[in-house]
């Protein structure tokens, strides 16, 4: 049965030309007042907004004046816009506006899904301009730079439902002025208050969620009051993707932001909480366009990806967690391993390289000792090793060694299956003799690299973490991820991959072979749920992990390769 069209909708659009072309706004009587700053009666001003959310709380605006809305509300007048930017002295006048733009929002949008309106909204909704210098959007944009983070923020959750309320072209433009008026300036070297900036990335993030809310289960759809006067509402609009509008704006601005970023990062700048935390929402929203969960285009996330090995130089002893963490499951998202990549034929190319990136720079420039931690003499060995204790005090850095070895463990699957496409590409042509030989030394030479990477791993984590020295890769690996499910079955996938990628490699080294047996790997994943069928049943059902793809890898694996498995144990 098809759904009804209003839960099919991605994002409900708002007439183009009412959006567009604004309306002359309404004559106030207060004008002398305006001309000669005095202010107004804010005590009617606050009766007046609540009296508006009132209504919009019951769902019908039939018993109001529509040209005190406009005056109030939808055209506040140039005096309203001249003493709310005096932030601190309105901040309560300020606060009532925001929360009543976000509740009308609101509102207009539920309605306008259901297809059954209040009369007088749907003359609200006409009256949405954009581009006119007294209309509510230009104030919500100036009380989203004030001062107070309270406001700030009240004002950048209308500004989301305002651009949910949008269509395509006044998104757009709504978009472009939260990145000219609040990003670029930053940018550029224009003082912008952090908040203000912090808010700007989160409401570029909500856009990027961007998912479509179902109603209540309680509320029943059309429920509007007695008294109201209900319109039917056609729509005769194409529907439109708010989080694609959001990404085609945003790319073009996007390289500068990231320059500017990485160079807050690398001069130290981030060391602040403020700054650090700025940082991490920039990170954040670059993660949700990342993210496979957006389900957006390839051609639209391109230049996204152009600038993610950069990232890797920065992560060095001197930044603070916070950044730390966040450029991490930047990474770890692009290399998607269990949701994505371990079910591609051919990989793409950005992945790839990063990967490559990442193994050079555990390797060669020492990545896994970068890490922020302190010196402690106390170990179980009774050899110095360095706990897992952040430099900053912040928090325990537990959590951000395990993301760090994770990131490894993917970089080294990632390579190993690309290398093992590019030979069964080259292996299907006429010189596939040839290619056979030059495959296995190639084979061989990924072979002694990836070695040479765990080698360095497993030495830095029995550092680090305090495991017996002469624990396989293939146990430390479950241990250390037993705690969260989705990164522990990732981690056993990864290393199950690479184990049968190198499987005729690993022949000849018995040690290496032994130490990423997946069967020890999955006897001690039995040891972790404590042989629960229950347990297993939970993780093969659920959809937060790649359970089922690495069971019936491993179990395809036990049965090409039983007899040498046992020779193991």
């Amino acid at each position: 049965m098809c759904e009804p069209e209003h839960k099919r909708r991605k994002c409900s659009p708002v007439n183009e030309e009412s959006d567009l072309i604004s309306p002359s706004p309404p004559i106030d009587n207060g004008s002398k007042n305006d001309e000669n700053n005095e202010l107004p009666n804010w005590d009617e001003y606050i009766h007046d907004l609540e009296s508006v959310q009132k209504s919009l709380i019951r769902k019908c605006m039939c018993g109001h004046n529509l040209d005190d809305v406009q005056r109030r509300v939808i055209y506040p007048s140039k005096v309203l816009i001249k003493f709310y930017e005096g932030s601190g002295v309105l901040g309560r006048q300020a606060l009532m506006l925001c929360s009543t733009a976000q509740l009308l929002y609101n509102e207009l949008l539920r309605q306008f899904n259901v297809g059954l309106m209040c009369q007088n909204l749907v003359e609200v909704r006409t009256l949405l301009p954009l581009g006119h210098s007294a209309d509510l959007s230009s104030v919500l944009f100036r009380l989203l730079s004030s001062t107070d983070k309270f406001i700030s923020y009240s004002s950048a959750q209308a500004l989301y439902s305002r651009l949910r309320l949008a269509s395509e072209p006044s998104a757009a433009i709504l978009i472009e002025k939260i990145i000219t008026d609040c990003i670029k300036p930053c940018v550029n070297g224009v003082f912008v208050p952090m908040h203000t900036l912090n808010h700007a990335f989160d409401i570029l993030r909500s856009c990027v969620d961007n998912q479509n809310e179902d109603s209540h289960p309680l509320e029943e759809e059309g429920d509007l009051a007695a008294s109201c006067v209900p319109v039917n509402i056609v729509d005769e609009q194409d529907e439109i993707d708010l989080k694609e509008t959001c990404v085609r704006v945003l790319g073009k601005h996007w390289n500068s932001i990231v320059s500017h970023f990485h160079f807050l990062i690398s001069s130290g700048s981030a060391r602040t909480n403020e700054c650090a935390s700025v940082v991490a929402s920039f990170l954040n929203l670059w993660k949700s366009i990342i993210s496979v969960k957006a389900n957006l285009s390839v051609i639209d996330t391109k230049p996204f990806y152009m600038r993610l090995e950069t990232l890797v130089p920065l992560l060095q002893r001197n930044v603070v967690d916070t950044v730390w963490t966040n450029i991490l499951n930047l990474l770890n998202e692009v290399l998607c391993y269990g949701s994505t990549l371990a079910l591609q034929d051919y990989l793409p190319e950005e992945p790839c390289n990063l990967a490559h990136f990442v193994i050079r720079h555990v390797k060669s420039e020492r990545l896994l000792e970068r890490l922020p931690v302190i010196r402690n003499e106390e170990c179980f060995s009774g050899t110095s090793v360095e706990s897992v204790t952040s430099v900053t005090g912040n928090s325990d850095v537990n959590v951000l060694f395990r993301k760090l070895v994770l990131l490894v463990l993917k970089a080294v699957a990632v390579t190993v299956k690309e290398t093992r496409c590019e030979s069964s590409s080259e292996n299907s042509s006429i010189f596939s003799d040839a290619g056979s030989a030059g495959d296995e030394a190639d084979m061989l030479v990924i072979t002694r690299s990836m070695k040479q990477v765990f080698k360095t791993l497993d030495i830095r984590v029995k550092a680090v973490l305090e495991y017996h020295p002469e624990t396989p890769v293939a146990e430390w690996v479950a241990k250390m991820f037993s705690d969260q499910d989705d990164e522990l079955i990732e981690s056993l996938l990864c290393c199950l991959d690479i184990f049968t990628g190198l499987s005729d490699a690993l022949k000849s080294q018995p040690d290496f072979q032994r130490s990423l047996n997946p069967v020890l790997s999955l006897l001690q994943l039995f040891s972790i749920v404590h042989n629960d069928s229950n347990l297993l049943l939970d993780l093969l059902v659920s959809n937060e992990t790649c359970f089922l793809l690495y069971l019936l890898r491993v179990l395809k694996f036990i049965r090409k390769k039983l007899e040498s498995i046992c020779n193991f144990i």
